[in-house]
């Protein structure tokens, strides 16, 4: 399968950079569109007794256990730093909301211990 043939050459930066760039962007995306829709149907408004701002932090986090999977089954450093980039983007947008702060600097961490021990056990990924 394709899957059993790494990347040699240029192939690592023309083919699986930008895949594992689209394929972070995309998650990012539908997470967010979910989370849109979510608020639009009004789930988010005290559904199972959280706050919108738990929500973020909770879906914050579902985002970064995805990078952790991506990180451990194929040492994907490319779609963490997306998330990464992606969890920056929340904090920035909200700031001052304590429990979304924490919920991203979770996720942060999560990702980042990810891809600590993804290097610990294989250096073959972007």
């Amino acid at each position: 399968t394709v899957r059993g043939l790494p990347p040699q050459g240029a192939e690592r930066w023309t083919l699986a950079l930008p895949t594992s760039l689209y394929l972070g962007w995309i998650s990012v995306a539908t997470i967010a569109n979910i989370t849109a829709y979510l608020v639009s149907v009004g789930v988010t408004t005290g559904a199972l007794g959280l706050s919108a701002p738990v929500w973020s932090a909770v879906l914050v986090v579902i985002a970064a256990a995805i990078g952790v999977f991506f990180l451990a089954r194929f040492h994907d450093y490319a779609f963490a730093l997306v998330l990464l980039w992606a969890f920056y983007g929340v904090y920035v947008a909200r700031p001052d909301a304590a429990t979304v702060v924490t919920g991203v600097a979770i996720a942060a961490v999560l990702v980042v211990l990810g891809a600590l021990l993804s290097l610990r056990t294989r250096r073959t990924a972007l």
